[in-house]
């Protein structure tokens, strides 16, 4: 039986009987749920997980009226109670290892797991978001909440709004094609064997990262990300054996080589998803690498209102405000000239919008 099952069935049976005896006027307005960051909530546990983070778990959330009134109360109750009834599990107070039981606020909880007391609502606070935090909060499952305590802030953080989207995908074109298909080479050309590999994998991540994009599905932490990758319905098919081919070889100019057919395969899906238009691919060299995705994010955020234009590229920070050739003032033709792509590459020229 899967641990969510699990769980269902000790909230069912021992956490919501009591709380209805002790607590029934405060159960009518609280909201019982479990998420968490593991393997649990994912749906991918297996012999290997049930060491940690699989027992039993509960998060209840009070009003702060309610929370200020009972809270330390309800909590001490509900772990004696729990302890009587289950002698062979050592219940405490926890967030999400082992058998954690904790009484908070809405507020708390989105404090706890995000760091910040409510879901985002502004473009700039959904970028300042981690995807994994998202998945704590949206995963998992809520028990009972007749007064909307949680649910319907879950529902609106499943995924990032449409603009926050297309710029997250901006970023990380820029960010795959700066590790998988430029420092990559420059790497092995100053014989740099440990710099390229860092880049190697990265480019891996960044590839899983934008197809769960693509998807419209949170990328998890590394453990599970290729797991889940090979389930997603778009790219993950024709994606998933090229970087299992990177994955494998030792053979750095075949790594090159599938990198660029990487870039091929998301500019294919960007087309078919009408976010970019059709870009013509065109034979790289060594030293400059190639930057199809480049013109993907170019086109991607002349799409978006103008302060969401702005390409961030650091590879291991969220924000680094480098501008780098993706301001509106530049014409496609300045740009590309720093891409060294071939002319017929182009496309037409699209102005400058003005702001």
């Amino acid at each position: 039986m899967r641990w969510l099952d699990l769980n269902r069935k000790f909230y069912d049976e021992h956490a919501k009987p009591v709380l209805i005896q002790h607590f029934p006027r405060e159960f009518a307005r609280a909201a019982c749920l479990v998420d968490g960051m593991g393997s649990d909530v994912l749906g991918t546990e297996d012999k290997l997980s049930y060491d940690h983070h699989i027992d039993p778990r509960l998060f209840i959330l009070l009003s702060k009226a309610d929370f200020a009134r009972v809270g330390k109360k309800m909590q001490a109750c509900v772990l004696k109670e729990f302890a009587a009834r289950n002698p062979a599990l050592n219940f405490y107070a926890n967030t999400h290892f082992g058998h954690g039981i904790v009484v908070e606020t809405p507020e708390a909880h989105w404090q706890r797991w995000t760091n910040v007391p409510r879901p985002p609502k502004q473009p700039q606070e959904w970028l300042w978001m981690h995807e994994q935090d998202l998945i704590h909060v949206t995963n998992g499952e809520v028990y009972h909440d007749p007064k909307d305590l949680i649910t319907s802030a879950r529902k609106a953080t499943q995924y990032f709004p449409r603009d926050v989207w297309k710029k997250k995908l901006a970023d990380y074109c820029m960010q795959y094609t700066l590790a998988a298909n430029f420092n990559l080479n420059r790497c092995l050309l100053r014989g740099d064997p440990i710099g390229a590999q860092i880049l190697r994998g990265f480019g891996l991540r960044r590839a899983m990262e934008l197809a769960f994009m693509l998807n419209r599905q949170y990328a998890p932490y590394d453990k599970w990300t290729w797991r889940i990758f090979k389930s997603l319905p778009k790219v993950a098919p024709k994606l998933g054996p090229k970087l299992e081919a990177i994955a494998a070889t030792n053979d750095m100019d075949r790594v090159i080589e599938l990198f660029v057919d990487v870039s091929n395969l998301f500019i294919e899906e960007f087309v078919a998803q009408k976010l970019t238009r059709q870009i013509k691919p065109y034979t790289p060299t060594k030293e400059n690498g190639y930057k199809l995705l480049y013109l993907a994010a170019w086109d991607l955020l002349n799409s978006l209102p103008p302060k969401l234009g702005i390409l961030e590229v650091g590879q291991h920070m969220k924000h680094s405000q480098m501008n780098d050739y993706f301001m509106y003032d530049l014409t496609r033709n300045q740009m590309l000239e720093h891409v060294h792509a071939p002319k017929e590459t182009w496309g037409a020229e699209v102005k400058p919008r003005k702001y």
